[in-house]
Parts: C-alpha cells; sequence; structure tokens
C-alpha cells in the first residue's frame, strides 16, 4: 500500500477499517505510509491512529533524512494476527531513500 505525503490519518483510518471487515482472518499489510510511525502511533505520542486490531512489525527507522539526519519509521508492516511470532526488521538499500523491510515466520 501507498498512501501519497501530506494524506491525512482519516485516509488511513478509513482503508484499515474496511480492510478489517473485508479481508481473511489473517492478514499482512506493507506499505509506505508516509506517516511516521513514531510521531503517531508510539506509546508516547499524543495523536494516536487507530490501527483496527492490525499491529506495527516494524521498530526501527526505515528513511533517514540525509541532509538532516532524521530517522522515521514510514515503511509499516501492519498484521492482525496476533497468535503467530513474526520476526521482522530493516536492511540497508542502496538504492533508495527508504531501507528494505522484511517479515517472515
Amino acid at each position: 500500500m501507498y498512501l501519497t505525503p501530506g494524506n491525512n490519518i482519516a485516509t488511513l483510518e478509513n482503508i484499515l477499517c474496511w480492510l478489517s471487515q473485508h479481508l481473511p482472518q489473517e492478514t499482512i499489510i506493507l506499505g509506505d505510509m508516509n506517516l511516521d510511525w513514531n510521531t503517531y502511533c508510539s506509546s508516547l505520542s499524543t495523536t494516536h491512529i487507530n490501527l483496527y486490531g492490525f499491529s506495527q512489525t516494524i521498530t526501527s527507522p526505515t528513511r533517514i533524512n540525509k541532509s538532516n539526519k532524521k530517522a522515521n519509521t514510514l515503511d509499516w508492516i501492519l498484521t492482525n494476527n496476533h497468535t503467530h511470532y513474526y520476526d521482522s526488521g530493516t536492511l540497508p538499500d542502496d538504492i533508495s531513500d527508504h531501507s528494505l523491510t522484511h517479515l517472515y515466520h
């Protein structure tokens, strides 16, 4: 999934709401949300996004701004199956300004 920069939180919440109602019990959603997880969804955040039962598996930054060195987690992997153990993370990528993300169990 890709959300264009400047897309608002309500857009993401509407998509997640629809997906949670129409997709199978075990669903994995991944993509460039262009919303920094640490800004909007961490336990320290004052603005929260309703994830409709999905959990974020990526915990490390996926993009580091080369000019100001600010790290963001813009690429998310969400799952609604909490019974499987998933291992996820990021790998450096010299081709893109985003890190590669991975998920397996």
